[in-house]
């Protein structure tokens, strides 16, 4: 509870992984190498699969130049009528969208399901 209370009132009231962290290196609980090395395996742990989906993606690109035509024309279109990409908008992009998911299906990183078993009554 100290702790928490230490949180909320020195920095800035938000309960974050990085803001823990910075009380348990001023409380000498953790060094402060300790807590880039902590970060990197953070911040690296969804690359593997992150990059897998992306090959998956442009492979798709590649295979279906019609699909990365009409992707690459809706992307085009939404640049030009906002300047950009604002978040509010993203689900203006039907085809995109449609494209990401299909890619995501198609090149899931782990391709597997658990086992279950189904009783009539009570559970195993």
């Amino acid at each position: 509870l100290p702790q928490v209370q230490r949180l909320q009132s020195g920095t800035g009231g938000e309960d974050t992984y990085f803001n823990r962290m910075k009380v348990n290196v001023s409380d000498g609980k953790v060094t402060q190498k300790e807590v880039v090395v902590d970060a990197t395996a953070v911040m690296g742990a969804g690359l593997n699969s992150t990059l897998s989906s992306i090959e998956v993606a442009l492979y798709h690109m590649a295979k279906f130049p019609a699909i990365q035509e009409r992707v690459y024309r809706e992307l085009a279109a939404h640049y030009h009528k906002y300047k950009g990409f604002p978040v509010k908008r993203m689900d203006e992009l039907h085809v995109f969208r449609a494209f990401v998911y299909e890619s995501l299906r198609y090149g899931a990183s782990a391709v597997f399901s658990l086992d279950r078993q189904v009783t009539r009554s009570g559970y195993k």
